[in-house]
């Protein structure tokens, strides 16, 4: 997990898959009146109050897999001209998504999920899914991007798009065995118009934009 600090605590984030998991609340007071309170976002609902007997919400029922695509959001120094390694830098909030589908001409340019803040922004996108023996073959991606973005398939850079202040078009391939796969798509936004749409293309099939049903 990762944590930013608030007025009023201390926020932190974790991508939690199917499955149980232990979780430890540690707490000293050394003086005055104590408090402690433990407050919990899923991925489909508002900040409520931890109930440990609670189920978390944003999982499909029938298959316990998450429905959602997570995104992680960071705010960018000015002037950054390249994507950053957002593995060394701390999210400043995080939104979930059922679809990569951020047109330029989509009207405002504030990302859902990221209110007020349109300028020096950046975003990762993380999907792990499962293909199984019909499911294996190449793929083809298409990033249609403004500023920058980079798509990693497992280790393998698919398709890379660096540049500010362009609508840039690039499309890339890889072949996918049967298993388990991560997938990371890292954008960044300078100043200007915004886009940021992803489309698959699966093996003898047709191009759709990348979402989860």
């Amino acid at each position: 997990a990762s944590g930013a600090k608030s007025d009023s605590g201390k926020l932190g984030w974790a991508f939690l898959q199917q499955g149980s998991y232990p979780i430890t609340v540690d707490y000293f007071n050394p003086q005055g009146d104590p408090r402690l309170q433990v407050y919990v976002t899923p991925p489909t609902k508002g900040e409520e109050v931890f109930a440990p007997a609670q189920t978390l919400e944003g999982f499909a029922s029938d298959s316990g897999q998450l429905s959602l695509i997570p995104g992680f959001v960071y705010f960018l120094k000015p002037n950054t001209k390249t994507i950053p390694n957002y593995n060394k830098l701390t999210p400043a909030g995080m939104f979930f998504t059922k679809a990569v589908d951020y047109p330029i001409n989509r009207g405002s340019r504030e990302f859902p999920g990221v209110p007020k803040r349109e300028d020096w922004l950046g975003l990762r996108f993380y999907v792990k899914f499962s293909l199984g023996e019909q499911e294996a073959g190449t793929y083809k991606f298409r990033v249609v991007s403004d500023d920058a973005a980079r798509l990693i398939v497992g280790k393998k850079i698919v398709v890379n798009t660096e540049g500010i202040g362009k609508l840039q078009d690039v499309s890339g391939s890889v072949a996918l065995p049967a298993g388990s796969h991560e997938m990371f798509l890292d954008y960044m936004q300078a100043t200007g118009p915004s886009a940021l749409q992803l489309y698959i293309t699966p093996p003898g099939g047709e191009e759709k934009i990348f979402a989860f049903q």
